[in-house]
């Protein structure tokens, strides 16, 4: 009797027959080229977030001051109890600041980035992602952090993140836990 190799054996396979040319394509006998007159598919999403780590990793180190300061205040849940995070990639783009949670990105901009169309694009695509942007001047950051942090608050505030129950097996919940007055 023949037996199956296992699955991660099977899928270890196809993914080399594909990275090394056997497969052409994964989209149909023989890998079909589109029909002429159209352009070819875009890149798969996963690419593009493979090819702005590098250049977001980059950005996290040679940071400017006014994103020192904030990230100095907004990494650890510092504000607001909100996870953000710095630089990451969100489609082709990369965000300053992102807390996933509230859709919020925060965008510090120095003096090229005024009446700039290609920040117009930017805010759309991130907008069309259910984000929130919103954006600061670097000089404000510097000159009034404070305030700066209120008016990310009011944002936050805004759109509460989802409230999220985490329970542990064999742990009881606050709807199953016994009352704490011993109820005897």
């Amino acid at each position: 009797m023949r037996t199956c190799p296992p699955a991660h054996v099977i899928v270890i396979r196809i993914f080399t027959h594909y990275r090394f040319g056997c497969i052409s394509s994964w989209r149909g006998a023989g890998g079909a080229a589109p029909p002429p007159g159209r352009p070819p598919p875009p890149p798969p999403r996963h690419t593009l977030k493979r090819q702005n780590i590098p250049r977001a990793r980059s950005l996290r180190v040679s940071q400017t001051d006014a994103e020192a300061r904030l990230w100095s205040r907004l990494r650890n849940r510092m504000l607001g109890n909100a996870k953000f995070r710095r630089q990451v990639p969100v489609g082709p783009y990369i965000a300053d600041f992102l807390c996933a949670g509230h859709m919020l990105i925060v965008e510090l901009d120095g003096g090229q980035h005024a009446d700039n169309p290609a920040d117009m694009r930017r805010t759309r695509f991130l907008e069309s992602k259910g984000y929130r942007i919103i954006r600061f001047w670097n000089p404000d950051v510097l000159a009034n952090t404070e305030g700066v942090l209120e008016m990310i608050l009011l944002e936050l505030d805004k759109r509460p993140a989802p409230h999220r129950t985490h329970s542990r097996p064999g742990r009881p919940t606050a709807a199953t836990a016994p009352p704490a007055g011993g109820g005897g």
